[in-house]
């Protein structure tokens, strides 16, 4: 092979070593925000919920 070659092969191994590592990122950021997010719903519909089953109560009584 040649130096070129050598090089050429080089510098595709350091691109593709970056892109794997870029996606790699971003899968990860993706997840925990999509799991921040689904946490948040939860909890923030919690106190809704127990508003609502209280004003349920008061309208049973």
């Amino acid at each position: 092979m040649t130096i070129g070659e050598q090089a050429a092969i080089a510098v595709a191994a350091f691109l593709m070593i970056l892109v794997i590592t870029e996606v790699g990122i971003f899968t990860w950021r993706s997840v925990k925000s999509d799991k921040e997010t689904r946490m948040s719903q939860y909890y923030g519909s919690l106190p809704q919920s127990q508003h609502n089953q209280e004003a349920q109560m008061e309208l049973m009584l």
